[in-house]
């Protein structure tokens, strides 16, 4: 790859724009380009693999491009090339802010009666975008996110006409999804690595989310929750009320059922959050 440009096939090339994020632990990246010859700015995701594993994310690229016809709030998929241990994922790039920068902004106002509505109907948007990405798909499974975050979570427009959209999707089709440090579920995490190919892991991540945007500040296992080996449970779960005065009992109550540590007692998918959130946020 030049330092400024990618080159496919001899024909297609992209100008790097900007670099949104690289990480060499993942050994992934993802860039802001421009098609040379059309001028449309695009998204690059590369993803460094091993070649036994390149058609197991062109399985995962497929499934996201037949969520498109479903998904409105995603972006599209425009082209793929595969390399011997490499992928870019050519897609629309998706203008607006993301969560991350927008939480960091508001930080100082999280708890205030106002900013809190505000920060119910984007998490009731989120789930609305949810709704449509947990439904089953060709292989009879269910389409997962599996590395939800606030830096994959992009706000369009001013309230009240925000919208909100899901980028980067983890495209691997294996069973066990890694997700993120501090947003994942616990059969993510290294000290479980059980199966993941279950909605109900983006259930755990958005319950993560919620408290961190409704409180101002992120849950931290071995401090806000803790395991309670014995019988697989956390020994306590905290009330986001308790930081946030305008949260009712019925929030702590979803809050609680996201991130129970058994995926078998949250919520089975975005779909069932959203029903219980229409019934508090109007």
């Amino acid at each position: 790859m030049a330092e400024n440009k990618l080159i496919f096939n001899n024909n297609f090339e992209y100008i790097i724009l900007e670099t949104i994020y690289k990480s060499n632990k993942n050994k992934t990246a993802f860039y802001k380009a421009m098609e040379k010859y059309t001028g449309r700015i695009v998204g690059i995701k590369y993803i460094e693999t091993t070649p036994n594993l390149i058609n197991e994310y062109i399985k995962g690229i497929r499934v996201l491009i037949n969520l498109e016809s479903n998904v409105k709030n995603i972006p599209t998929v425009y082209q793929y090339y595969t390399q011997k241990t490499s992928i870019f994922v050519i897609m629309q790039f998706i203008e607006g802010k993301t969560l991350s920068k927008i939480m960091e902004s508001e930080k100082n106002a999280c708890l205030e009666k106002d900013t809190t509505y505000l920060n119910l109907k984007r998490l009731k948007k989120l789930c609305e975008v949810l709704k449509q990405v947990h439904q089953k798909n060709s292989n009879n499974g269910y389409t997962q996110h599996k590395d939800l975050k606030p830096d994959n979570i992009i706000i369009k427009g001013k309230f009240p006409i925000e919208d909100v959209y899901l980028i980067d999707f983890d495209l691997s089709s294996a069973t066990i999804a890694k997700g993120t440090v501090g947003y994942q579920a616990p059969e993510q995490s290294d000290m479980f690595s059980k199966m993941t190919n279950h909605t109900r892991i983006d259930v755990f991540s958005f319950g993560l989310i919620m408290y961190e945007l409704l409180c101002g500040e992120k849950l931290i296992f071995g401090q806000h929750l803790i395991l309670d080996i014995e019988n697989n449970q956390w020994k306590n779960i905290p009330k986001i009320s308790d930081i946030n005065k305008n949260i009712t009992p019925e929030i702590d109550q979803i809050f609680k059922k996201c991130i129970a540590f058994n995926p078998q007692e949250r919520f089975n998918d975005g779909g069932e959050i959203l029903c219980q959130l229409r019934k508090i946020i109007k």
